[in-house]
C-alpha cells in the first residue's frame, strides 16, 4: 500500500496483470508462438457463456445503431467498424471460435471484414487480420476466401475511382459562394451522400495498404502522389463538414418558424385559388 509497509491484498493480482505479455514484434505476428494473445486474456477470464453471448450480439446486431447513417450495402463494414473492433478483441476470449467454428467465422467475415482486413480497434491502434488470425484454422480459411488477389484488386480500383469522383464533387461544393442555405436545403441528401462516400473511401485507402501481407500490399500500396491526394481529400472533406454544420445549425434552429411561415403561405395561396375559381375576383 502506498505510504505504508503493508502489502496490499491486490498486489499479486497487479503483478499478474502487468507482467510481460509475450507480445512479439509487429512483423512476426503471423508466425508468433502459439497462445498469444489468448493466454494473456486468460489472466482475467470471464464466463465462457458470457463471451459467446457477446460475440453473438456483435456478430449479428447493430449495437451502436449506426447502420441507419450508412444505408448503402457497400458502407456496411464502415458503419459497423466500431463494433467490429470489439468483436475482434472479444474473439480472443473464445479462441475455439477462431480455430474451429467455420460457420460463425464465415458469417463474421462476410458481415464485418469482407472488404477490409485491416481494422482500427482502438484510437491509434490497428490490427492486420491476415497476421492476427493466421494461426487459427477457421478464421484463416474464412478470411482467405474474401481476400483473393482478384477481389482485392477490384476493391482497390473501385475506391480509387470513387476517390476521383468525390474530389470533383468536393471541389464544386467548396467553391466560393457555392454553398448557401438554399443549396443545403435542396440538396441535403446529395451533400450527406458525398460526405459518406468521402469518409468511407478515405478510411479504406488509409487503412488497407498498411497490411503486412506482401501479396496484398503489392496490390494496394499507395504512391507518394496518392498519399498527397488522400491528404487533400481529407482536408476538403473536413472543410465541407464544417461549412455544412455551420449552415445546418441555424436552419435546424429556426425549423419550426420556417415551417409555420410556409404553412401560412400555403394557406394564403389556397385562399387565393379559391377566390379565383369562385368567380368573385
Amino acid at each position: 500500500t502506498v505510504g505504508t509497509s503493508e502489502e496490499s491484498e491486490q498486489f499479486p493480482e497487479v503483478c499478474r496483470l502487468f507482467r510481460s505479455t509475450g507480445r512479439p514484434p509487429e512483423a512476426d505476428m503471423a508466425s508468433r508462438p502459439a497462445g498469444y494473445p489468448e493466454a494473456f486474456f486468460r489472466r482475467f477470464s470471464f464466463p465462457r457463456d458470457v463471451a459467446r453471448f457477446v460475440v453473438g450480439q456483435l456478430q449479428a446486431g447493430d449495437v451502436y445503431g449506426t447502420a441507419k447513417h450508412y444505408p448503402l450495402p457497400q458502407h456496411r463494414s464502415h458503419s459497423l467498424a466500431a463494433q467490429a473492433g470489439l468483436l475482434y478483441t472479444i474473439l480472443f476470449f473464445t479462441p475455439e471460435i477462431l480455430q474451429e467454428d467455420a460457420v460463425a467465422m464465415r458469417e463474421i467475415v462476410n458481415r464485418h471484414f469482407g472488404d477490409s482486413w485491416v481494422l482500427a480497434y482502438a484510437l491509434g491502434f490497428t490490427a492486420d487480420l491476415l497476421a492476427m488470425w493466421a494461426p487459427y484454422s477457421a478464421a484463416k480459411q474464412a478470411l482467405a476466401a474474401a481476400t483473393s488477389a482478384s477481389s482485392v484488386k477490384q476493391l482497390q480500383d473501385h475506391h480509387l475511382e470513387r476517390l476521383a469522383t468525390i474530389r470533383q464533387q468536393l471541389s464544386e461544393y467548396l467553391k466560393e459562394g457555392a454553398l448557401t442555405e438554399d443549396l443545403v436545403s435542396e440538396k441535403t441528401n446529395a451533400l450527406m451522400s458525398c460526405l459518406r462516400q468521402a469518409n468511407t473511401t478515405i478510411r479504406w485507402l488509409l487503412l488497407q495498404p498498411t497490411t503486412t501481407n506482401s501479396g496484398l500490399h503489392a496490390i494496394v500500396q499507395t504512391s507518394a502522389g496518392m498519399k498527397e491526394q488522400l491528404l487533400e481529400a481529407l482536408v476538403e472533406t473536413a472543410l465541407l463538414e464544417d461549412r455544412l454544420r455551420q449552415l445546418l445549425g441555424p436552419l435546424v434552429a429556426r425549423r419550426a418558424t420556417d415551417w409555420a411561415d410556409l404553412q401560412t403561405k400555403a394557406a394564403q395561396a389556397m385562399d387565393d385559388l379559391a377566390v379565383y375559381f369562385s368567380g368573385e375576383h
